[in-house]
């Protein structure tokens, strides 16, 4: 279920699995991606099940620039 901007840009989303006949999109999130003016993903926060337990299994910032 994506949420996208006003320029749609894909701003959140959740997804899952179906399992039993019914879907359950509780297990994986992802509440935030953020872009630059233009539109490059600077920060993308994905959370979702490590083992047993629901955790952060990715925070991530991009840099797009000169090296």
């Amino acid at each position: 279920m994506p949420l996208n901007s006003a320029l749609n840009r894909l701003k959140a989303a959740s997804y899952g699995e179906r399992s039993g006949g019914a879907w359950n999109f509780g297990k994986y999130k992802v509440p935030e991606i953020s872009y630059d003016y233009n539109g490059n993903i600077t920060r993308l926060v994905r959370y979702g099940f490590c083992g047993q337990s629901y955790t952060c299994i990715d925070s991530l910032n991009y840099y797009c620039g000169n090296f």
